[in-house]
């Protein structure tokens, strides 16, 4: 259970960093997103 559960803190760990950054700058993030899909 303890392996099941520490594989599972990884990305919500990462995507609660991230929610952060968009929380403290927005537009930033909005910035960063149009970037992401234009150079695809």
């Amino acid at each position: 259970m303890a392996v099941t559960q520490n594989a599972l803190d990884g990305p919500y760990t990462l995507i609660a960093q991230e929610e952060r950054k968009i929380r403290a700058n927005p537009m930033a993030a909005g910035s960063d997103i149009i970037r992401r899909v234009r150079s695809d």
